[in-house]
């Protein structure tokens, strides 16, 4: 699990790399039990397990880059600590960020919150979070892109309309 800590790192790290443009969608990814598409040129790191860290930048810390953390069953997903997107977003200058809630045919719900740009170093920088959850199964999912990656809402939108919920 990422601490409250860990996520503002992730965040701040993020925000202050290059920014570089994503190839086409095709690759799987999985996070536990939750497999969903990112572009296929993007570099993956930690498939399978309960985090990985994904970019489509020049390096590993470029944008556009997605973060995600999952818990499965009742007892991990209890001690799970899912971060507070609107106290997020206000410590990065970001207000009046506003919850969108979901329930795909998959039957995943999802929450979603979008943080519009800030200047970061010269950088128009914008940062969405996702949580998805099924039945004793969380997915946490944070994207932050600059001006020539995937929209936050394009690339939340559609990370969301290829996620598959696999067998344990």
């Amino acid at each position: 699990m990422f601490t409250r800590a860990q996520n503002a790192m992730f965040v701040v790290a993020g925000l202050l790399c290059a920014v570089a443009s994503p190839g086409a969608y095709a690759r799987d990814v999985r996070v536990l039990r939750f497999t969903f598409d990112v572009p296929d040129s993007w570099y993956v790191e930690g498939q399978g397990g309960s985090r990985l860290f994904a970019t489509g930048g020049k390096g590993k810390d470029s944008l556009p880059w997605v973060i995600a953390e999952a818990c499965e069953g009742e007892s991990q997903c209890k001690q799970f600590r899912l971060p507070d997107p609107p106290n997020e977003f206000a410590s990065m200058g970001c207000t009046g960020s506003q919850v969108q809630h979901f329930t795909w045919p998959t039957s995943v719900a999802e929450r979603r919150w979008i943080c519009g740009s800030a200047q970061v170093s010269d950088v128009a920088v914008a940062s969405g979070i996702s949580i998805f959850e099924v039945p004793s199964s969380i997915l946490f999912i944070a994207y932050s892109a600059g001006d020539s990656g995937p929209s936050v809402p394009e690339f939340l939108k559609r990370l969301a309309s290829t996620m598959r919920i696999v067998s344990p």
